[in-house]
């Protein structure tokens, strides 16, 4: 797990990019190099371009081809790239040849900046190689020939790539060689623009500390306000203490609530003890139910009390009314009418069977196959088991027979 530094561009341990650079080309401690590259001021960070080992792919790059390569790439400006697309975010500032701590073969390790412009896709590049979303590079070139052999460091067969040109390196989320990795970034750096707003603040509060008599507008992000130095001083003391205090006060308030709450909780319970019982209101008593012989018995002598003279104001229960007899002689009427209408279709019905059996005449020895096929289709047809008219019927009879002679006309 990488060491978070924080420090400000007031502190001396913060390292420039010629500082590093020096540190990089003098030592080949891997940790030196690391620790260095993560105090950069600039975004720097440090990487293996590429080592020795077959990669993801089957292949590999013979490491003196690659090393050839090296100072023709810094020539060209060592372009660092973005997934091997015409984006340049960066360049290679240095290499040098290390043993790789985990394979143990050779490999190329570069020291390489982010640019810091306007450009989003530099930042985007910088803050996913801070993140480790972009987990280290990848060599971009060009092979003259390729022959299949042995993987020195894991005696695998593999291809070889022969006369390697190294035209850029490129900044991937995946690397192709499983040890080209990112090994270290500038933890403090910040962008351009940061770093000259935060110069002139310092400017201007060494402009103070130099001369403590002196006013002049201190502008802010709030507004502009002018006070004298040894003000600024003093609410800057006084900022930092209430800042110190801000923990103890949390805890205090937080002691506070809780104390509040108990209260409000026991004021609560005294005030539930105290308050006066409601009365309930009474029930409204229900009728007691009478047994079907009382209400028998009362029904009588109401009845009888209308019946005595003198009890005028007593109220008489109305007789029920007989069903009415219209209705009925309705319905009677109805249903016989349609009975009436029922016996004329069966008697049209059984005319029409007794029509189509008379239409046709036997030959002698009895009905034929194809008279009994047509005499149970003009039944069929006759009852309304299928639907069709007569004259379909003899069409399909003679169709079946392809014989008219024992067909008649009636």
């Amino acid at each position: 797990m990488q060491k978070v530094i924080f420090v400000t561009k007031a502190n001396k341990g913060n390292l420039s990019t010629d500082e590093i650079m020096k540190i990089f080309e003098s030592s080949n401690d891997l940790d030196v190099i690391k620790k260095a590259v993560e105090r950069g001021e600039e975004r720097v960070f440090v990487s293996w371009a590429s080592v020795e080992i077959k990669d993801k792919a089957d292949e590999v790059i013979p490491i003196e081809d690659l090393v050839k390569q090296q100072d023709i790439l810094l020539e060209r400006g060592g372009p660092i790239t973005s997934e091997h697309s015409n984006k340049v975010v960066g360049k290679t500032l240095a290499y040098k040849v290390l043993q790789h701590p985990k394979s143990k073969s050779l490999g190329i390790l570069h020291l390489n900046k982010i640019y810091d412009t306007d450009n989003a896709i530099d930042d985007q590049v910088w803050e996913e190689i801070k993140s480790g979303e972009r987990k280290g590079v990848s060599v971009g070139g060009y092979n003259m020939d390729a022959h299949y052999g042995i993987d020195k460091t894991t005696g695998e067969r593999a291809k070889i790539l022969d006369g390697f040109a190294h035209m850029e390196t490129s900044s991937v989320y995946e690397p192709c060689n499983p040890f080209a990795t990112n090994e270290a970034f500038a933890v403090v750096a910040k962008s351009a623009k940061y770093v000259e707003k935060q110069k002139a603040e310092e400017k201007k509060t060494e402009g103070y500390i130099n001369n403590p008599n002196h006013k002049e507008v201190i502008k802010n992000e709030v507004g502009e306000s002018t006070m004298e130095n040894e003000e600024v001083l003093k609410s800057i003391s006084e900022i930092k203490e209430s800042v110190k205090a801000i923990p103890s006060l949390v805890e205090d308030v937080g002691k506070l609530k809780d104390t509040v709450s108990a209260m409000e909780k026991k004021d609560a319970s005294k005030q539930e003890e105290n308050k006066p019982e409601e009365k309930k209101p009474e029930e409204e008593k229900k009728p007691e139910e009478k047994k079907p012989e009382e209400e028998e018995k009362e029904t009588k002598k109401e009845d009888a009390s209308g019946e005595v003279e003198g009890n005028k104001g007593s109220e008489v229960a109305e007789p029920p009314q007989p069903e009415r007899a219209n209705e009925k002689e309705s319905f009677k009427s109805v249903e016989s009418e349609v009975e009436k209408k029922v016996a004329e279709v069966e008697k049209k019905m059984n005319a029409k069977i007794e029509e189509l059996q008379k239409s046709m005449t036997p030959r002698p020895g009895g009905m034929s196959d194809v008279q009994k096929k047509a005499s149970s289709l003009a039944l069929d047809i006759a009852t309304g088991k299928v639907k069709s008219s007569w004259t379909d019927v003899h069409k399909s009879v003679r169709e079946m027979s392809k014989d008219r002679s024992f067909f008649h006309e009636v």
